[in-house]
């Protein structure tokens, strides 16, 4: 059952809601190696990236705390650091209110959008500097590495679209700002439903390594 939480993103709360769950963010490494010569494999071998995850997700499970790797501080966090900023000037520009992201808790599965727009869209934003910003602009539409996040956040959130924004607060003015709609695709989401069952039972298969 999916379920919104209206929590502020990075406190406590948010915190134990994240808590044991595989979130949107960690899609792209649970969804690599699935297609080839573009024929979708729901039982692709996972990568060492997912591994990894699964390892940190059994972890929480048995011990009920956040795996260690993320009570570390980090040293600058350009994303957090200029996000109202981005918000903000998209809010100008579309017209758009955007109201708390929040927290979709759906079973083992959860997601953090960086906004949601009425009730069918949701915010994903990404801060780059001049270079990528540039490739942005000139490649059009979003970078594929996001996919998997981006239909994350309209599967678990059940949205229609999401808006993927750039934002360069150091780059030429009027072009700053980068805004692509990502309409659903159904494909996508049944690929994510397909593959996340049996991400989990992987994870289950390290919960066992962890209890004997």
């Amino acid at each position: 059952m999916r379920k919104f939480h209206d929590v502020e993103q990075n406190t406590y709360d948010w915190e134990q809601l994240r808590l044991k769950r595989a979130t949107s963010s960690n899609f792209t490494s649970i969804m690599a190696h699935t297609v080839k010569k573009d024929e979708f494999d729901e039982n692709a071998k996972f990568g060492p990236p997912a591994i990894k995850y699964a390892r940190e997700l059994s972890h929480e499970i048995v011990t009920g705390r956040p795996y260690q790797d993320k009570l570390e501080l980090k040293v600058f966090d350009r994303g957090h650091e200029y996000e109202p900023e981005a918000i903000e000037l998209y809010e100008a520009e579309t017209m758009y209110k955007v109201n708390n992201g929040g927290f979709y808790s759906f079973g083992n599965y959860g997601d953090s959008p960086d906004g949601n727009i009425g009730k069918d869209r949701s915010l994903e934003i990404k801060v780059a500097n001049e270079s990528v910003m540039w490739e942005t602009i000139e490649r059009g539409g979003y970078d594929p590495i996001h996919k998997w996040q981006i239909h994350g956040h309209m599967w678990i959130g059940n949205k229609k679209s999401c808006d993927f924004v750039r934002y360069c607060p150091e780059f030429h003015k009027p072009k700053r700002l980068y805004v692509y709609t990502v309409e659903r695709d159904e494909t996508i989401i049944e690929q994510l439903e397909k593959r996340m069952p049996i991400f989990w039972e992987l994870v289950e298969k390290q919960i066992k390594i962890l209890e004997k």
